[in-house]
């Protein structure tokens, strides 16, 4: 069974676009993770937002330095 065709769109409400910008991260971030631990690789995800002053990195900066 295969999945409908997502039409992709600009949302016009900024809160709107926000929290979907959150809550695709927090997927994609899981995603990598999977990837990861089921393919026995190390991986990192780097995600910049314009609304946040930070850019959001998984796994921490931290475990980064130290691959």
């Amino acid at each position: 069974m295969t999945r409908k065709k997502v039409k992709l769109a600009w949302i016009e409400n900024d809160n709107t676009r926000a929290i979907s910008l959150r809550k695709r991260r927090v997927g994609l971030v899981k995603k990598v993770r999977e990837l990861s631990i089921l393919c026995d690789i190390k991986a990192c995800t780097i995600v910049f937002s314009p609304n946040e002053a930070e850019l959001m990195v998984w796994p921490s900066v931290e475990r980064l330095v130290a691959f």
